[in-house]
């Protein structure tokens, strides 16, 4: 079973390797994919500054809520259209020029699930929550079954997914996955607990 999954991982693999080499614009945006590079390292220097965390909601898409909106603006773009919108704080490049009577607050999203624990919770924070991922997949690689397999794969996919993007955000994702964690981890200690195999 492993090997079939290994194989279908390949392909896809392939595949997306040939749609990166024939059509490389449909794959990488020059701004999004600065971002996915500069941004997380802006977060790292935030945890290294505030290692016990800003607080919840201050990163990622909840921040939304409590910042001020904001547009970024190639240097020399015209932020002229902006004048008349009090609210919206304009960036040409990284100097803000509208408005200007008050410093903008925009929000911060890391591009990255576990920097956003980091910066939201600190150092500390990030750690459990790693150690909580790392010990949910070891126990769900030692599962022999395919449904146990099936989810030890969604959990990697997501888990992967969550360095790029903010993955476990989306709370139908989040929920379908621990429920499914539970599914096949809840037997297998109930099991445990009655002098059954030893987890793994």
């Amino acid at each position: 079973m492993r090997r079939l999954l290994l194989r279908i991982m390949g392909m896809f693999g392939l595949l997306f390797l040939a749609v990166l080499l024939l059509q490389p614009l449909s794959v990488v945006r020059m701004a999004s994919s600065r971002d996915h590079i500069l941004r997380p390292i802006a977060a790292i220097r935030s945890i290294v500054a505030h290692p016990w965390g800003l607080g919840l909601g201050t990163a990622g898409p909840a921040s939304n809520r409590t910042s001020d909106v904001c547009v970024f603006l190639p240097v020399g773009g015209d932020a002229s259209w902006a004048e008349g919108h009090p609210e919206l704080c304009v960036f040409l490049g990284e100097e803000q020029v509208l408005p200007i009577d008050r410093e903008c607050r925009c929000p911060f999203l890391p591009e990255n699930w576990y920097l956003q624990i980091g910066l939201e919770s600190g150092i500390v924070g990030m750690l459990i929550f790693l150690i909580i991922i790392f010990l949910v997949l070891l126990r769900l690689s030692g599962t022999e079954t395919a449904w146990g397999t099936a989810i030890f794969g969604a959990c990697i996919g997501v888990s992967v997914a969550a360095m790029f993007l903010h993955a476990w955000e989306d709370s139908a994702t989040a929920y379908t996955i621990w429920i499914l964690v539970a599914t096949v981890l809840i037997p297998r200690i109930r099991s445990y607990a009655a002098g059954g195999t030893a987890l793994s």
